[in-house]
């Protein structure tokens, strides 16, 4: 799927970008998020489970991925089981990265059957130069739908690793079984794997607050605010 053709895909409509994070645990976001004409994932595996349906929505249009479980050492993943998902539920495949062997070995294994469309280069480069750092792929995924024709965009789920985002998942599901490194706590260390999480709250709040009224957040993101202290850029005194 070429540039175009993934904006003209988005162009109009409203969104919803669903995270991994434990924040949405007895929401009952299920019918709010369906109800949007986009459903978007990062970081959150497929299939989706009956007991998270409830709160995460069963609808998925497009997955946001940077491929980092594509690697040698997960020799042992069923990829076509996974390839098999995507294409039962005609799901796109969004990849934001930099490209690399990861993107070149999915494509070879793909053979065009999972939808793939990959983001300009432009989207990472803006957003390492935002925070100084390696943005995650729920980073990327906000910068790079903000960069669409969209109506609006609404986060559920993204916390960037200020609430424990990933615990769930461990033992269930080994691509999202993530390193104890990798987890985030509320006001602890906030770099992880190279990643800001504080940062790229700032920064989303920011947006959020004053640049981008196309951008809404949910609950567990305006809980964050409650719990770090945020000097918002431009804000008088």
């Amino acid at each position: 799927m070429i540039e175009s053709e993934y904006s003209e895909y988005l162009k109009g409509k409203s969104v919803a970008l669903v995270g991994p994070s434990t924040s949405v645990n007895g929401k009952n976001y299920r019918f709010e998020i369906d109800s949007y004409d986009i459903v978007a994932r990062v970081g959150r595996p497929l299939p989706i489970q009956d007991s998270e349906k409830q709160d995460v929505g069963t609808r998925t249009n497009i997955v946001y991925e940077n491929l980092w479980w594509w690697q040698s050492r997960y020799k042992g993943t069923d990829y076509e089981g996974i390839i098999k998902v995507y294409m039962e539920n005609n799901i796109i495949l969004r990849y934001v990265r930099k490209p690399s062997e990861r993107l070149t070995q999915f494509k070879r294994v793909n053979n065009d059957r999972v939808k793939l469309s990959v983001s300009p280069l432009s989207v990472m480069e803006n957003a390492s130069k935002e925070i100084q750092a390696v943005p995650t792929k729920g980073y990327l995924a906000i910068h790079d739908l903000l960069s669409q024709p969209i109506l609006k965009l609404k986060l559920f789920g993204i916390t960037f690793g200020q609430v424990y985002p990933y615990r769930e998942s461990e033992g269930r599901n080994p691509l999202y079984a993530y390193p104890d490194k990798f987890a985030v706590g509320p006001t602890g260390s906030t770099k992880a794997g190279g990643h800001d999480g504080r940062r790229e709250y700032e920064e989303t709040y920011h947006t959020y607050k004053r640049k981008d009224k196309r951008l809404e957040v949910d609950e567990g993101f305006l809980n964050v605010r409650k719990q770090i202290d945020i000097t918002e850029k431009g804000e008088m005194p």
